[in-house]
């Protein structure tokens, strides 16, 4: 099998508005890699600018190295579904409250704090109408943002794990509330349509209900704000009330709530929320607790640094795949959001490549590794890619925290269509409006991303 000499890829990266290198597989020259085939070392000869060796039958995984680190990974074979039981699942992200507003009586209600300028009244019976709709987009799973008792409408800010908000459901109903999400998982589970929740486990409300919260009388504690995020967010005024996961009752009350939505809540799985908040040791104490509430529940975390380059996000995201030493995995997969930068200079904006898109998912798949459990979970709705190349991470084109990769399209098309220095154009397949081929950004091929 014939390898090409890994070569010097710059780095570059989009900051003030400049347009700048993304991170490649290879950052040098290497002149003498090493080859490792399923771990073992395989003795290879150059020919020319490749290397040639025998993979052998039933090979399944490439990783090229320097004796220092690896550098490049590929899979050789198809995952089966026993390596990676998620690979199936295509999952569409459903902000609640702008998804499908089913019932205008229950709207803003409960709702003291932040409300998105764009707020339509989304709610659980918008979605429970909206079934025939989602099964015909082809999805097979649902990740739903936080539908717990909250004071904003995005939900992030938690005022009781056990009780489902009332701007979503039935306000100041608690059964009704409950029965109400029951048939909306129900109507999806008979589409053949999984349930996933977005679970933020590092903070809570600062209003958080702390009797009918918790059941059993944990008595969770909470912190200060710790990180550099977290400062962030109490300078926004969130109202963020911060777990402290030093204290056992806490991290117990925290499993508790998580099992509940397992069990009760039939839910397939977790979205875990700011996971850079929390220590990796919960992380594997987590994980092993919900494997044994349900083996099959898919859980992948959000390990994202907003204001960094590709780079530094891969370096972070690698972190949470490595399993904690004595405890075990963290988590199925995380959010892919460096490959999702990547993806929108390729696709959106036309400032890059085919071969910096292989470059980069040869390097993430070596960076990231095998993930602990072997299992990688499939990409959101509209950027699956194949088993190959999804490693463990899930490519996202866009989520509430980033800029829709068909916006960032679309204002590429429009400052091309409005640059007067175009010479030639180059018409878009999707949206049909004219890329600048000869403006200062150099826009050489534009496809968008359907919405």
């Amino acid at each position: 099998m014939p390898v090409r000499q890994p070569r010097p890829r710059a780095e570059r990266e989009r900051r003030g508005g400049r347009a700048a290198h993304h991170p490649r597989a290879a950052g040098r020259r290497v002149d003498s890699p090493e080859f490792r085939l399923d771990g073992q070392p395989v003795a290879a000869t150059r020919a020319g600018d490749a290397w040639q060796f025998t993979t052998g039958t039933g090979a399944r995984r490439l990783v090229v190295g320097d004796g220092k680190r690896d550098l490049l990974a590929l899979r050789l074979l198809p995952d089966t579904p026993a390596d990676a039981p998620f690979n199936d699942w295509t999952i569409y992200h459903l902000m609640l409250a702008d998804f499908a507003n089913g019932d205008a009586n229950n709207d803003r209600s409960g709702m003291r704090r932040w409300v998105h300028s764009g707020y339509s009244g989304g709610d659980l019976q918008g979605v429970l109408g909206k079934v025939d709709h989602l099964k015909a987009l082809g999805v097979n799973a649902v990740w739903l943002s936080p539908l717990f008792a909250s004071e904003t409408s995005h939900g992030y800010d938690v005022m009781n794990y056990y009780r489902v908000g009332d701007a979503v459901s039935v306000p100041r109903d608690r059964e009704s509330a409950m029965q109400l999400y029951q048939r909306t998982v129900e109507a999806l589970h008979g589409a053949g349509i999984r349930v996933v929740l977005d679970l933020p486990l590092n903070h809570g409300s600062g209003s958080y209900e702390r009797q009918a919260g918790d059941p059993k009388g944990l008595k969770p504690k909470a912190t200060s704000a710790q990180q550099e995020a977290e400062k962030t967010w109490d300078s926004w005024n969130a109202g963020f009330r911060y777990w402290n996961f030093a204290d056992a009752g806490t991290r117990e009350f925290l499993l508790d709530a998580s099992r509940y939505w397992l069990t009760e809540g039939k839910a397939d799985g977790f979205r875990l929320d700011y996971v850079r908040g929390v220590p990796p040791d919960f992380w594997a104490e987590f994980y092993a607790a919900m494997k044994t509430t349900k083996p099959n529940a898919l859980l992948f975390g959000e390990a994202w640094q907003d204001a960094a380059a590709p780079g530094p996000n891969a370096d972070d995201i690698a972190t949470y795949y490595a399993a904690v030493p004595g405890e075990g995995p963290q988590f199925d997969g995380l959010l892919d959001f460096p490959l999702q930068m990547v993806m929108t200079e390729v696709f959106a904006r036309g400032t890059g490549d085919a071969s910096d898109l292989e470059h980069w998912l040869q390097r993430t798949a070596a960076q990231y590794g095998e993930c602990s459990t072997g299992r990688r979970p499939a990409s959101r709705a509209g950027a699956r890619l194949p088993a190959s190349m999804t490693r463990a991470a899930s490519p996202c084109p866009g989520t509430h925290s980033t800029s829709r990769s068909w916006s960032v399209c679309r204002q590429s098309c429009e400052r091309a269509r409005n640059c007067r220095r175009s010479r030639a154009a180059h018409a878009c397949r999707c949206c049909r409006t004219i890329a600048c081929l000869s403006c200062a950004r150099r826009i050489r091929r534009v496809t968008c991303w359907s919405p």
